[in-house]
């Protein structure tokens, strides 16, 4: 076969044929890359990007602080027969029951001072020489009465439940006051201590008037003992007094240990059901819907229990509710989200020993003496939270949206913000 030259009509077809199929190739596929390349340019766009921001931080039950809360009759019924709690108004609500623990505590530490004082008061009373004129020594201890630092009520109260005890023991001469003292005052350095006698039929007759019949009878026996006890100071017969006031202190240290036992019993009852709530913001910066599950992580930062490194307490997160509902957050918009641990506060803590709870708390104490509500409290910024949540649908390595910036949070988080924006606008 005779080969034809390059520049032969037949081979310069040939070759403008194969060019033209190349171009045509390459047209092709610079068309479908740019397709691809435009595909994935608006996918990348268009896509979900949840951002997750913290923006609440507070400890509240789970129930909500304004929920009733359960309380055992026996225990309302110790309660109602102590001798200085006040009574429960009952439905109660889980708000309501912290605040009157925060009474109780105050009642009881008022009582434990005195308890101690009465013992001094005792010292008082077995130092005195007889030698020394009666109305003398009666000044005398009735201004110590008078210059306790604490309420020197309490005193009196725990003495007069005292005097209903030995009333019938004691010598008939109590049951009316000496001749002369009826209506006795005894000068103080700064007042009078009044010794007179009481009228137990009028004030039993006024307090009937004003408050109902039912309330006579009970005035004319604090009346009745009030005159007692006034008695039994006139006469001032100090061996009956080291008696009466060391059985009122004995008493003071009952009332006291089962005013501790019933409210380590109510702060238990109040912490079970206390938890972590966060509120927390995702934001969609893509254009397509992005759903999110209503579960997550918190990872709380906080001085290690020696204070010389920081530990991170991971700690589970669920929904407020029960459904367990997908939170669909549309692009270019954002949706708030409310979790709770799932853990109670008690639990967390337990779990986690010294590092949340210190060497100190046990969960029969409030909760605002662990270590954790301690480093809450504090302005020192030592405390700080981030939250990664759950992304619905999503392939396990895509599955987290988070973690979120660590946000310092502390009782005091709000009003130091409002401070910074107030000083930076001014």
């Amino acid at each position: 076969m005779t080969e034809q030259p390059n520049n032969s009509p037949a081979v310069v077809r040939r070759q403008e044929s194969s060019s033209r199929i190349g171009k045509v190739v390459l047209w092709g596929l610079s068309i479908l890359a740019s397709a691809v390349l435009t595909a994935a340019l608006k996918d990348y766009w268009e896509a979900p990007r949840p951002v997750v921001q913290l923006t609440g931080f507070k400890f509240e039950s789970a129930a909500g602080d304004t929920a009733e809360i359960d309380l055992d009759p026996g225990l309302v019924h110790r309660i109602a027969d102590h001798s200085y709690l006040p009574d429960l108004k009952l439905p109660i609500t889980v708000a309501d029951l912290r605040r009157q623990l925060k009474v109780f505590e105050r009642r009881r530490q008022i009582h434990l001072k005195e308890a101690d004082y009465i013992e001094k008061l005792v010292g008082i009373l077995q130092a005195q020489s007889p030698a020394i004129d009666l109305s003398n020594r009666r000044r005398s201890f009735l201004q110590s009465l008078e210059d306790d630092p604490n309420e020197s009520e309490v005193i009196e109260i725990a003495a007069k439940r005292v005097v209903q005890e030995i009333e019938p023991n004691l010598d008939p001469k109590y049951r009316h006051h000496p001749q002369g003292t009826e209506m006795l005052m005894v000068t103080l350095t700064n007042g009078v201590y009044d010794l007179s006698q009481l009228d137990e039929d009028a004030i039993a007759a006024d307090a009937g008037r004003r408050q109902g019949a039912n309330y006579a009878g009970d005035a004319r026996i604090e009346a009745h003992r009030s005159n007692i006890y006034r008695r039994l100071l006139i006469v001032y017969d100090q061996n009956q007094l080291v008696s009466l006031y060391a059985a009122a202190h004995d008493h003071l240290v009952a009332a006291n240990r089962e005013a501790e036992v019933i409210s380590a019993a109510l702060t238990a009852k109040v912490n079970e059901d206390s938890r972590i709530a966060l509120d927390v913001l995702i934001s969609n910066r893509g254009q397509r819907p992005v759903a999110i599950r209503p579960i997550g992580v918190l990872r709380l930062e906080l001085p290690a229990a020696d204070n010389k490194q920081t530990v991170a307490v991971m700690i589970p997160l669920g929904d407020t509710t029960e459904g367990n509902a997908v939170v669909v957050v549309d692009g270019g918009k954002a949706a708030s989200l409310r979790l709770v641990s799932r853990k109670s506060l008690v639990q967390l803590i337990q779990d986690k020993g010294g590092v949340l709870g210190g060497d100190a708390w046990s969960a029969s104490k409030p909760l605002e003496d662990s270590r954790l509500m301690l480093l809450f409290k504090a302005k020192t910024g030592q405390l700080s939270a981030s939250v990664s949540l759950a992304r619905a649908g999503a392939e396990p390595r895509d599955a987290e949206v988070g973690p979120s910036r660590p946000l310092p949070v502390s009782e005091t988080t709000a009003e130091q913000t409002i401070e910074a924006m107030t000083k930076a606008m001014r």
